[in-house]
């Protein structure tokens, strides 16, 4: 039983390392941060009446260190996000992702 837990939690993380690598390895940063933004809806988020919000409160910085990018970069990216209507911030400031 606790060998079938561990290679669960194994295979678990290493489809994630996976996905994690898959979303670097695109040229376009701005793909990068909406494909991390909806691996995160998948893996942390909550439906809500706006769409699908994330539980965990990420800065900039903590996104742009995922998807080696800049703060600011990540900021401008996220700015037009809520403008093209595919996120918004909720009371808490947590980002919600659109459906």
């Amino acid at each position: 039983m606790l060998a079938r837990n561990l290679l669960a939690n194994f295979s678990d993380r290493l489809e994630k390392t996976q996905q994690l690598s898959t979303i670097i390895l695109l040229n376009r940063i701005e793909e990068r941060l909406r494909q991390l933004l909806l691996m995160l809806g998948q893996e942390m988020g909550t439906p809500s009446a706006d769409g699908v919000r994330l539980k965990v409160r990420f800065t900039h910085q903590h996104l742009a260190h995922i998807i080696d990018s800049t703060r600011v970069t990540v900021h401008h990216i996220l700015k037009d996000f809520q403008r093209q209507g595919l996120i918004c911030l909720d009371a808490k400031r947590h980002i919600v992702i659109k459906g």
